[in-house]
């Protein structure tokens, strides 16, 4: 089990050592649960895809996702305020 906060500010070479822990936590293991606050609104869970480019953090977080074998279990918006739209920000991966 582990837990991950990720900061809306995070840098290049955080992003990837986030998606790199993902993929160690995943190798050989049946039951995982990552959980945890990604803040990747850019991200639609329902169909597991992000309409960025493929070097944006959220297209290569999805990737590093698929890559772990890992499914998400948050379809709908977790995260609201004031006149903002309602982004599915903490997420739950088995």
């Amino acid at each position: 089990m582990g837990t991950v906060y990720r900061s809306p500010n995070s840098t290049a070479e955080n992003d990837a050592l986030v998606n790199e822990l993902l993929s160690h936590m995943s190798e050989g293991r049946w039951h995982i649960l990552i959980v945890g606050d990604f803040n990747h609104p850019e991200i639609n869970w329902s169909t597991e895809s992000t309409s960025r480019n493929l070097n944006h953090p959220a297209c290569l977080f999805v990737e590093a996702i698929r890559d772990a074998f890992l499914v998400q279990h948050v379809i709908k918006p977790t995260h609201y305020r004031g006149d903002q739209t309602a982004n599915v920000l903490d997420l739950v991966f088995t």
